[in-house]
C-alpha cells in the first residue's frame, strides 16, 4: 500500500495517494499484540502516517522510535522533515546539520540526502541540490536498501524533494545520463 501511495504521489495523484496511505495507516493500526510492538510495524505505521500527511501523529511515532534507536538515520531524518513541515525551522536546521556532519562509515550519502530533504522543505532549493550532489558523490541514491533504479528514480519519488520538482538544477541532476 505504501509503495502504491508513493507511486500515485510521484505521478501527480496526491489525493489518491493520501487515501492509499490512509488505508496503510488503518492496516498498521489493526495489528495487535506482539506484532503491534515490533519495530518494523511501528516504523511502517510512522511511514504510513507520514505519507498520509498526518504530521503530528507521525512525529509521535518517530520520536518514540528515535528515542529507542538514536543512531537510526531514517528516524532522525523523519523528525527533521516533520519539524520542517510543522514550521519548526530551528529544530529542522539542527537535525539537518547533525545528519550532514555524521562520520559513521558506510553511510553512502544516506545522511546527506536526508539532510537535503529537510533543506528542500525549508525552501532552500540551491542548498538542497548542493547536498544531493554531495550525497551522490558519497554513493547515495539507493535509499535504505539497494535498489536497481538509482538516485534519479529515488530522488524523483521522495515526497520530501517535491519542492525541487521543476527546478532546473534538480531536473538536470536526476535526468538519465549516457
Amino acid at each position: 500500500m505504501l509503495v502504491s501511495a508513493e507511486e500515485l504521489r510521484a505521478h501527480g495523484h496526491r489525493e489518491d495517494s493520501l487515501k492509499m496511505a490512509g488505508r496503510a495507516v488503518d492496516w498498521y493500526r489493526s495489528r495487535t499484540g506482539e506484532e503491534a510492538r515490533l519495530e518494523d510495524t511501528r516504523s511502517g505505521l510512522g511511514d504510513a502516517l507520514y505519507q498520509a500527511e498526518r504530521w503530528e501523529e507521525a512525529r509521535v511515532v518517530f520520536a518514540a522510535l528515535a528515542a529507542g534507536h538514536p543512531d537510526n538515520i531514517f528516524y532522525r531524518g523523519r523528525l527533521g522533515t516533520l519539524a520542517a513541515r510543522r514550521g519548526d525551522r530551528a529544530t529542522a536546521l539542527r537535525i539537518a546539520e547533525e545528519l550532514r556532519c555524521l562520520e559513521t562509515p558506510y553511510l553512502f550519502g544516506n545522511n546527506t540526502s536526508r539532510s537535503a530533504g529537510i533543506i528542500a522543505l525549508l525552501g532552500d532549493k540551491e542548498g538542497a541540490v548542493a547536498l544531493l550532489r554531495e550525497a551522490v558523490a558519497q554513493g547515495a541514491g539507493n535509499g535504505d536498501v539497494p535498489d536497481m533504479y538509482g538516485y534519479g528514480f529515488v530522488f524523483r519519488h521522495s515526497m520530501d524533494l517535491d519542492p525541487l520538482h521543476g527546478f532546473p538544477p534538480f531536473e538536470d541532476l536526476i535526468k538519465p545520463k549516457g
